[in-house]
């Protein structure tokens, strides 16, 4: 208990060092500004460590500018499918990683010298934490994105029957999308028709503000909806006619991916079938013969 307590000061120390010495570092950037406002959207380390992720933005850009902005380049998309664009810049997500390379790399180290007294261990700790820093703010979008996409395909059939319940009682496409907008559950695809709405609304034309709408979400049934409304608008065909197409087709969509998740459930549960079910039903029938047979050797 007491080596816990040690330990647990001792990361405490070493965080709170790390930062103290970064900023020390870099010049103490952002040590006078004000603190962000309580309404502040971004993710929490971007809030506490602004002042640090902004220093190692720059000093990375620094460091490499090419490399910078093809690093910038990525990650902007990352964001743009998130949704982040507005509370994010690349530059802070580049800086966050430069910020957690050098951080966990010095808390890594010190907890690892600490603990086996071994400068060679500290030293590999270092190394592979530093990576792990550097590598994790881009796999957190990402994964991020995975789950934005699944929840916005999960929603999209309940919203495009809004959209057409909304649109057979009278209203346009675009009163449609502001009763969407306003009845529907907060989620990101809701988010997502938010901003059409105010893209059309600030002089974008229908078509422009749905294909960046489809860009944005990237995501096929979104696509094969927006082309879809498009070709109705253009052609003069009843857009609610089409929406209501796309309804079945999305369901149809999901109930063919639920199938395969379905098929592929019986191989993904063979391997820890076969490592911890079948290995304890081996111990239990098998134990009992083993000390029987045992026991008769050991009279006879």
């Amino acid at each position: 208990m007491e080596n816990q307590m040690v330990l647990t000061l001792v990361f405490l120390a070493a965080v709170i060092a790390s930062r103290s010495v970064f900023t020390l570092v870099t010049g103490g950037v952002g040590r006078g500004k004000a603190t962000p406002p309580v309404q502040d959207k971004r993710p929490v380390a971007f809030r506490v460590f602004s002042g640090q992720i902004e220093s190692c933005g720059n000093t990375v850009e620094a460091l490499s500018a090419s490399g910078f902005q093809n690093q910038t380049t990525s990650v902007r998309a990352l964001l743009v499918a998130n949704g982040l664009e507005d509370l994010i810049q690349p530059r802070d997500v580049i800086g966050l990683q430069g910020f957690a390379a050098i951080s966990g790399s010095i808390v890594g180290a010190l907890i690892l010298f600490i603990t086996t007294q071994s400068a060679w261990a500290a030293v590999a700790a270092s190394m592979v934490v530093g990576v792990i820093g550097w590598i994790y703010p881009r796999s957190w979008l990402s994964g991020r994105l995975k789950k934005r996409k699944e929840q916005i395909a999960r929603d999209l059939p309940y919203c495009i029957d809004l959209l057409t319940v909304a649109m057979r009682a009278g209203q346009d496409f675009g009163a449609a999308l502001r009763n969407l907008v306003r009845e529907a559950p907060d989620g990101p695809l809701v988010i997502e028709f938010e901003r059409l709405l105010k893209q059309i609304s600030l002089g974008s034309s229908r078509t422009e503000a749905l294909q960046r709408f489809s860009d944005r979400v990237a995501i096929k049934e979104v696509r094969s909806l927006v082309s879809a409304v498009i070709q109705s608008q253009e052609m003069g065909s009843s857009v609610t006619e089409t929406l209501q197409i796309q309804a079945e087709e999305v369901r149809n969509a999901r109930f063919h991916r639920a199938e395969r998740k379905a098929a592929r459930a019986s191989s993904l549960m063979l391997m820890p079938m076969v490592l911890f079910i079948l290995p304890a039903t081996f111990i239990v029938i098998f134990t009992p013969i083993v000390i029987r047979m045992m026991n008769t050797l050991s009279s006879v």
